[in-house]
């Protein structure tokens, strides 16, 4: 008993032929960008400016345990600015 041979599918020549086609474009050509466009240059500032008050400093005063060598544990009052 013979048996016929299996009907090749033709929807994958134009899938094949699409696949090639942009296998070969230009990576560019897909991005819809010329090659020699570039972005602008960011423009640099003419002044600098500054704050005509500083910030204020947040400090603490706190008492804090500090090693001292010779003497051992000693207990000071330390300010802390942040």
């Amino acid at each position: 008993m013979l048996v016929s041979p299996r009907p090749r599918s033709r929807a994958r020549r134009p899938l094949l032929a699409a696949l090639l086609l942009l296998a070969l474009l230009p990576g560019e050509a897909l991005a819809g960008r010329s090659p020699t466009a570039r972005p602008p240059e960011p423009v640099a500032p003419d002044t600098a400016w500054t704050s005509s008050e500083p910030e204020p400093a947040a400090c603490q005063r706190s008492r804090r345990k500090l090693w001292q060598p010779g003497e051992g544990w000693v207990v000071r009052n330390v300010t802390v600015c942040r």
